[in-house]
């Protein structure tokens, strides 16, 4: 409060002693130019004609001139409290430069003689001491105001020493501050930057300095404490995003590889094969499936529906049927096999499995068209084979390898042994015959499972269960499976009792 005030006082003072000393300026050019233009009037007044009244008359006219000038330029930079003795000045300061321009102009014109009788009028004497009484009042205005001046010039003097030790004052406490500051402040700032470019470089051990305060300062340690957890599980994030990133770019691998191998299996494998999704439309064909019915690239392609798919086979003679009716059945909710026949003879056996991890199916589809015809054929042979075995004269009987029990006989073996066929299938020897009989035939046929080779035993007897004792010839072959060994033992029985008897006979009556 006390600056404002003193600024404004010391403003107010100089705005003062500005326009005072103009005035005072004014003043004396005024009071110098009056002197000079009376000077030159008595010149005119004393020269000896009119000729040599030229000259003063001039500078009667040039001192008024410079007068008027002087008067204009004051006008505008007199105070408010001045506008009244200036006025008055003004009025007598032009009736004083027209009489001395009149006067000059009589002394040029009649002479100094005529001057000097204007000069000496009451009336003109009258004006010049108005004016010089004027003079001296301003004169004595700006005495008084100049004193006025002195004394407040005196109190902003006062005013200033006052801010001089208020500055001072003020001084010594922002010194006293600073310190302060630097020492509380400052300096604790300059270590928790370092610590935050110490952290930001990735020293994470760095201690944040001042993390226990309770101020601001301390609320910005903990900040940079919060920063520096940030930024290490940044970096542990970082790290981990990095690991995952191998590890995803190792599954996507691990996934192109699964894919290819996937492509190449359903590309060789023996079947063609089909994959729909919940909306019967076409997901993957494998390339045997194409082969399979004959079909052109561009026909069977993803996204087709599946009967679409088989009105375009029906058109191309691979399909034989209802398009709309194959597709219900194909997609039901259970597992579905069956044959289609195509028109050019072939058949082909298609199962369809739902998926088990999204809505959608599977469809195998496989040639039997061989397999039907080779098991045609097999049927045939067995059936002639078991002809032949049924018409022959010896007796044959297979053995299950693992526990030696009967597992099929000929109608020449039932009739030697005397048994019918379910009273002997899935026996044993020794469940069938006598004991002594059993156990012999078991023994003969286990040495050919062990050796794995055929025996043969000529003419002996050999009680039956129904038949009576006999007198046979044995060969046993044994039949090999896939791992090696044996898993059937074939015999060949032979009836020799009529012969015997009749070499015995013919013996007998050679004797």
């Amino acid at each position: 409060m006390i600056a404002v005030t003193a600024l404004g006082q010391q403003a107010h003072l100089q705005a003062t002693t500005r326009d005072y000393e103009l005035g005072a300026v004014y003043l004396e050019r005024i009071n110098a130019l009056v002197y000079a233009t009376v000077m030159e009037s008595r010149g005119a007044y004393m020269s000896p004609d009119a000729a040599a009244t030229k000259p003063y008359a001039e500078n009667i006219e040039r001192y008024t001139d410079e007068i008027g000038e002087v008067m204009a330029d004051w006008r505008p930079r007199v105070r408010p409290d001045d506008a009244r003795e200036f006025a008055g000045l003004s009025d007598r300061i032009d009736k004083f430069r027209k009489f001395r321009r009149e006067l000059a102009a009589t002394a040029v014109a009649q002479g100094p003689v005529a001057a000097r009788a204007l000069g000496d009028d009451q009336a003109v004497r009258t004006i010049r001491r108005a004016l010089n009484q004027d003079l001296g009042a301003l004169a004595r205005v700006y005495s008084r105001r100049a004193d006025a001046l002195d004394d407040l010039k005196s109190a902003v003097m006062a005013v200033s020493w006052v801010l001089m030790l208020i500055a001072a004052a003020t001084l010594m406490l922002v010194v006293g501050g600073t310190l302060l500051v630097r020492r509380s402040i400052s300096r604790p700032l300059a270590e928790i930057t370092d610590a935050i470019r110490e952290v930001s470089e990735g020293r994470y051990a760095t201690p944040i300095p001042h993390a226990g305060r309770c101020d601001e300062i301390g609320a910005l340690a903990a900040a940079v404490a919060v920063f520096k957890h940030t930024m290490l599980r940044n970096e542990l994030l970082d790290a981990m995003s990095a690991n995952a990133e191998i590890e995803r770019q190792g599954m996507q691998d691990e996934i192109s590889r699964g894919r290819h191998q996937l492509d190449t299996t359903l590309t060789h494998v023996p079947t063609g094969m089909l994959m729909l999704d919940g909306a019967m439309n076409l997901v993957l064909c494998n390339t045997r499936y194409r082969e399979m019915y004959r079909l052109p690239e561009g026909v069977a392609e993803p996204g087709m529906r599946l009967d679409g798919l088989m009105r375009k086979q029906a058109k191309l003679g691979a399909f034989a049927g209802d398009p709309a009716t194959f597709a219900r059945w194909a997609t039901g909710r259970e597992p579905t096999t069956g044959d289609l026949q195509l028109p050019d003879g072939r058949v082909i056996r298609i199962s369809n499995r739902p998926l088990l991890t999204s809505p959608g199916w599977i469809s195998v589809h496989e040639d039997i068209t061989a397999r039907l015809r080779t098991e045609r054929e097999l049927a045939f042979t067995e059936k002639l084979i078991g002809i032949v075995i049924e018409n022959v004269s010896e007796a044959i009987v297979v053995i299950d390898a693992h526990e030696l029990r009967y597992t099929l006989l000929n109608r020449a073996a039932h009739r030697l042994f005397g048994v019918s066929r379910p009273g002997i299938i899935g026996r044993t020897a020794r469940e069938v015959f006598p004991d002594h009989v059993g156990r012999m035939l078991e023994e003969n046929d286990r040495e050919v499972v062990v050796s794995r080779r055929a025996t043969a035993h000529d003419d002996h007897p050999i009680d039956t269960p129904g038949n009576g004792r006999r007198v046979v010839s044995v060969r046993r072959f044994p039949v090999v499976g896939k791992t090696g060994r044996p898993t059937f033992v074939l015999n060949v029985f032979e009836d020799r009792t009529e012969e015997t008897l009749r070499s015995a006979h013919f013996r007998l009556a050679a004797e």
